[in-house]
């Protein structure tokens, strides 16, 4: 009973309602997006009351240790303490960023975006645009479409306001004087050029005036320690040739330090200790008398 009325309550328009928003939810932000809006998202920042949750921070940076890692650096040698600050600063100021292109009401359209992808090189083969390869590019550089595309739009916004500064700038009739004096300006410059064969002959210097600049700039007339060294070297293979030794004088100087030339006289002994009483000691003197014994 109980499930017929659940299958009969189930059929009202209320129900309904209800399935189709929870449907549309999964077409466009997937299984996760239940437990999403129900549980808290932690926030590593905000921004005029809108949050940086943890999970963009964690994207953003694998995104930029990959672009990193892609630009020749190790994981060994990127500073995550750096790489999460200088992240967290670009988070914060592109949201600040967005929220003043909101306040303009600018943004780029859907034809635009298009075109734009379609463009990109990366994502072409053969000239080319492939969904395929769009697809892999993003995905190896942590986007999906639909955030990508988000992020394009932003993009071409921002763009947008900065061409409007650009564009909206003026000068005051001083500041217009100022600048083109400063660009049109010239300097006139008068140089003379003395060589110092033409000087020599008429400077005298006497020997006192050397003493005297020595004795006050002894520090600039310093130079580095060095030692002169001396010596004879001496070749075994040189003097041989100069010696000449007779065989009477090889045999006084062996006999002289005999010992040097000797070594101590060396035995090896090995016995057998054989009791009278034992039959095997008296079986093999026996058979040791009537031959030698074999090892």
């Amino acid at each position: 009973m109980s499930i017929m009325s659940m299958r009969e309550q189930g059929q009202g328009f209320g129900t309904k309602v209800i399935i189709g928003l929870i449907i549309i939810a999964f077409a466009f932000f997937g299984l996760g997006s239940i437990s999403t809006f129900l549980t808290p998202v932690a926030r590593v920042a905000s921004v005029n009351g809108e949050d940086v949750t943890a999970s963009e921070m964690e994207v953003a940076v694998e995104r930029n240790r990959r672009m990193l890692m892609s630009q020749g650096m190790t994981p060994e040698t990127i500073d995550e303490d750096e790489l999460r600050a200088n992240v967290l600063q670009s988070l914060i100021t592109r949201k600040l960023l967005s929220q003043a292109v909101d306040q303009l009401s600018l943004t780029a359209s859907d034809t635009s975006l298009d075109q734009s992808l379609v463009q990109t090189e990366v994502f072409q083969v053969n000239g080319s645009f492939d969904p395929n390869q769009y697809r892999l590019v993003l995905a190896s550089a942590g986007y999906d479409p639909v955030t990508y595309r988000e992020e394009i739009r932003l993009d071409e916004a921002l763009g947008q306001l900065s061409e409007a500064i650009q564009g909206s700038s003026f000068l005051t009739e001083a500041e217009m004087q100022r600048t083109t004096s400063l660009s049109r300006q010239t300097r006139d410059v008068t140089y003379i050029t003395f060589k110092v064969s033409d000087l020599e002959a008429d400077v005298v210097i006497d020997a006192m005036s050397v003493q005297d600049y020595y004795d006050d700039n002894r520090d600039q007339f310093f130079t580095e320690e060095t030692i002169d060294i001396a010596y004879v070297q001496l070749a075994k293979s040189d003097l041989m040739a100069a010696v000449s030794v007779s065989p009477e004088a090889l045999r006084a100087f062996y006999t002289d330090r005999v010992d040097l030339y000797t070594q101590a006289e060396q035995r090896r002994i090995a016995h057998i200790l054989c009791c009278n009483h034992s039959k095997l000691c008296l079986s093999w003197l026996i058979r040791s008398k009537a031959g030698p014994l074999s090892r």
